[in-house]
């Protein structure tokens, strides 16, 4: 197979495929024709678009496994959201129909397949970003407690005085603000934030 290729095809042609995918989607659930006021520009082709893009960025890089993360990452966010396994499966084998039709290839069969497959097997939800051996976790921790708990100032102090006594501003971005932001990322996946 010639990955780099395919990638660019899937690319070149990525209109058309995710309007081939929506098509399908509409004619086997007809409800959500009557649900969509303008089906072309609905959330549904978006979403198909990105899981699109995320197989041509798989397929480029020869990693099967890198489509299958992206399919557990946003299989947490939907099945929390609107969207249960069985749909998330539907979609992509209409993506895989898709991808057939406009670039007459079943050479990417394998990856629609190891992805289908997966959705069989628990989401991998993902871990805290939080690791132990963060030198300044302890100030990440209360960090991201203040901005949960909508203490903008508390949060804002903590930092500066942490500057203050001595760290970094180097390390308060990369060991608290990025930490945070990756948590605050994870929180919402997990539809956690309230």
């Amino acid at each position: 197979m010639n990955h780099q290729r395919i990638s660019r095809e899937l690319l070149q042609k990525k209109d058309q495929i995710a309007s081939i995918a929506l098509k399908l989607i509409y004619k086997n659930q007809p409800i959500l024709t009557n649900k969509f006021q303008n089906p072309d520009s609905s959330q549904s082709l978006r979403d198909l678009k990105k899981l699109r893009d995320y197989l041509a960025e798989a397929v480029q890089n020869n990693s099967p496994e890198l489509f299958i993360d992206y399919i557990d990452w946003v299989r947490i966010i939907l099945n929390n959201i609107v969207m249960n396994d069985t749909d998330i499966k539907e979609n992509i084998e209409n993506l895989q129909k898709a991808v057939r039709e406009e670039l007459a290839t079943t050479e990417l069969d394998d990856f629609f397949q190891m992805s289908v497959k997966r959705l069989k097997h628990p989401a991998n939800k993902p871990t805290s970003f939080f690791y132990k051996d963060n030198p300044l976790r302890n100030i990440a921790d209360k960090y991201l407690s203040y901005l949960l708990q909508g203490n903008r100032q508390q949060a804002s102090q903590l930092i500066l005085q942490a500057v203050e006594q001595g760290e970094s501003v180097k390390d308060i971005y990369l060991e608290v603000f990025e930490s945070v932001q990756k948590g605050i990322g994870r929180l919402w996946q997990l539809n956690e934030l309230m």
